[in-house]
Protein backbone atom coordinates (compact mmCIF):
# COMPACT_ATOMS: atom_id res chain seq x y z
CA UNK A 1 0.00 0.00 0.00
CA UNK A 2 2.83 2.35 0.67
CA UNK A 3 5.28 2.05 -1.79
CA UNK A 4 2.15 2.36 -4.52
CA UNK A 5 2.67 5.87 -5.70
CA UNK A 6 -0.66 5.62 -7.91
CA UNK A 7 -2.94 4.12 -4.96
CA UNK A 8 -5.04 6.81 -2.65
CA UNK A 9 -6.00 6.27 0.52
CA UNK A 10 -9.06 7.82 1.38
CA UNK A 11 -9.08 9.72 4.82
CA UNK A 12 -11.68 8.10 6.30
CA UNK A 13 -9.85 4.93 6.35
CA UNK A 14 -7.48 6.19 8.49
CA UNK A 15 -9.88 6.16 11.28
CA UNK A 16 -11.49 3.15 10.02
CA UNK A 17 -8.72 0.86 9.39
CA UNK A 18 -5.27 -0.44 11.50
CA UNK A 19 -3.81 -0.97 8.00
CA UNK A 20 -3.80 2.66 6.61
CA UNK A 21 -2.76 4.12 9.52
CA UNK A 22 0.06 1.70 9.83
CA UNK A 23 0.81 2.74 6.44
CA UNK A 24 0.95 6.57 7.60
CA UNK A 25 3.29 5.78 10.37
CA UNK A 26 5.60 3.88 8.16
CA UNK A 27 5.11 6.51 5.14
CA UNK A 28 8.04 8.72 4.22
CA UNK A 29 6.23 11.04 2.96
CA UNK A 30 2.48 11.82 2.95
CA UNK A 31 1.06 13.84 0.21
CA UNK A 32 -2.46 14.67 0.32
CA UNK A 33 -5.18 14.89 -2.83
CA UNK A 34 -7.81 17.51 -3.33
CA UNK A 35 -10.94 14.81 -4.55
CA UNK A 36 -12.85 18.30 -6.05
CA UNK A 37 -9.52 20.02 -7.65
CA UNK A 38 -7.26 16.57 -7.52
CA UNK A 39 -4.46 19.29 -6.12
CA UNK A 40 -1.73 17.34 -4.27
CA UNK A 41 0.48 18.92 -1.59
CA UNK A 42 3.26 17.54 1.06
CA UNK A 43 1.75 17.18 4.57
CA UNK A 44 4.57 14.85 6.03
CA UNK A 45 8.37 14.55 4.68
CA UNK A 46 9.72 17.77 2.46
CA UNK A 47 13.07 17.40 3.36
CA UNK A 48 13.15 13.34 2.34
CA UNK A 49 11.72 15.00 -0.88
CA UNK A 50 14.42 17.84 -1.10
CA UNK A 51 17.18 15.25 -0.10
CA UNK A 52 16.27 12.92 -2.57
CA UNK A 53 15.86 15.57 -5.53
CA UNK A 54 19.18 17.15 -4.48
CA UNK A 55 21.06 14.44 -4.33
CA UNK A 56 19.58 11.81 -6.79
CA UNK A 57 18.62 9.09 -4.44
CA UNK A 58 18.17 5.90 -5.97
CA UNK A 59 15.71 4.12 -3.15
CA UNK A 60 12.39 4.49 -3.28
CA UNK A 61 10.75 6.66 -0.46
CA UNK A 62 7.45 4.99 1.19
CA UNK A 63 5.02 7.52 0.23
CA UNK A 64 1.43 7.59 1.08
CA UNK A 65 -1.29 9.73 -1.02
CA UNK A 66 -4.48 10.63 0.91
CA UNK A 67 -7.35 11.81 -0.57
CA UNK A 68 -9.56 14.27 1.26
CA UNK A 69 -12.13 17.59 1.15
CA UNK A 70 -10.22 20.50 1.96
CA UNK A 71 -13.76 22.27 1.95
CA UNK A 72 -14.72 19.99 4.77
CA UNK A 73 -12.17 20.48 6.81
CA UNK A 74 -10.29 17.16 6.20
CA UNK A 75 -7.02 19.31 5.53
CA UNK A 76 -6.94 20.20 9.24
CA UNK A 77 -8.14 16.60 10.18
CA UNK A 78 -4.86 15.26 8.23
CA UNK A 79 -2.68 17.44 9.09
CA UNK A 80 -3.31 16.92 13.55
CA UNK A 81 -3.23 13.24 12.48
CA UNK A 82 -0.21 13.25 11.33
CA UNK A 83 1.07 15.44 13.95
CA UNK A 84 0.16 13.18 16.19
CA UNK A 85 1.28 10.22 14.54
CA UNK A 86 4.62 11.23 13.00
CA UNK A 87 5.55 14.31 15.42
CA UNK A 88 5.26 16.58 12.72
CA UNK A 89 4.07 17.87 9.95
CA UNK A 90 5.43 19.76 7.31
CA UNK A 91 2.13 21.54 5.42
CA UNK A 92 2.36 25.41 5.63
CA UNK A 93 -0.83 27.24 4.43
CA UNK A 94 0.45 28.96 2.01
CA UNK A 95 1.01 25.82 0.15
CA UNK A 96 -2.90 25.28 -1.04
Amino acid sequence: MAGDPMHIIPIKSLSDTAEARKALAKADVVIGVDVTSQRAFTVFGTPALEESIQFSTVGALRTVRISLDTEAGELEQLVALVQAIKGRHDYLAGDE
